[in-house]
């Protein structure tokens, strides 16, 4: 866990230091009702491998910013009770070898 990370994304934003971790491979956030905007961070994370998103029963949506992880390999995605589909843009994650979605009970559609 990073230190500070867990209050702020109760507030919707990260730590601005968070982009600067050009080595970062795994990002985990958790107990997140909705996803924080990391559109800007996400461009300075090129080595982000892994990343698990666990929402919680009013999650229905995916932030757009994981579309552009290019390095991203596993995606895990936890207790996003109203999730009812994968966004069209999961297709462009050409290297996503692990999906997980445990927990989404409402979802119905793949793209």
């Amino acid at each position: 866990k990073f230190p500070g990370v867990s209050e702020q994304v109760r507030l919707g934003t990260l730590p601005a230091w968070l982009g600067a971790l050009q080595n970062l491979t795994a990002l985990g956030l958790e107990g997140v009702e909705h996803f924080p905007d990391l559109l800007d961070a996400s461009g300075k994370l090129p080595n982000l491998s892994t990343l698990g998103l666990a929402g919680s029963e009013r999650t229905n949506e995916l932030p757009s910013w994981v579309g552009s992880l290019s390095n991203l390999t596993q995606l895990r995605v936890h207790a996003c009770g109203k999730l009812k589909a994968l966004p069209e843009w999961m297709g462009s994650l050409t290297g996503l070898q692990t999906l997980d979605l445990s927990g989404c009970k409402c979802l119905e559609e793949l793209p």
